[in-house]
């Protein structure tokens, strides 16, 4: 995992904003005081659009990984963190691991996610954060997220 402290910028990490299928949305994601901030104006009918993520990941088969980040938004809602591999042909996206749902307050928590990989070793693995249309909140708002990191619990 590359930048997940934010102290200069969102490098490592992309935004993809909705199409016709999945809605537009609309903000943009920047870095402010050591966090990214998702900055929501709009959201799609999805719940990937919006999403923040970083790729390349290398995750292996069978082993159990613990995503760690602090998140908060200035109002309280739900937020999906998914583990999986980009398609380029639909479905667009095999989940590698079970979607977890995290309710987000408006006070900073630190939240993990621990999974296991039931797909095949691969070395182009996706982190995604969707912050769309999540079942149960979906307000648009500024999420911030930081001290995000991803470690096999194999080597703590």
């Amino acid at each position: 995992m590359s930048n997940g402290d934010f102290k200069v910028d969102t490098a490592s990490w992309a935004s993809w904003w909705g199409d016709v299928w999945s809605g537009n949305s609309t903000g943009d994601v920047t870095a402010e005081n050591g966090k990214m901030k998702i900055h929501i104006t709009s959201i799609g009918t999805a719940s990937y659009a919006p999403q923040v993520f970083q790729e390349n990941l290398n995750l292996e088969n069978g082993k159990t990984y613990v995503v760690r980040f602090t998140a908060k938004a200035d109002v309280a809602r739900r937020m999906n963190v998914n583990i999986g591999k980009a398609l380029t042909v639909d479905p667009w996206f095999t989940n590698y691991a079970t979607t977890k749902v995290i309710d987000i307050t408006t006070t900073e928590q630190q939240y993990t996610y621990v999974f296991t990989v039931t797909e095949a070793t691969y070395d182009n693995i996706k982190l995604v954060f969707e912050v769309g249309n999540v079942a149960g909140g979906a307000a648009v708002t500024d999420i911030y997220l930081y001290d995000i990191s991803i470690q096999a619990i194999s080597d703590l």
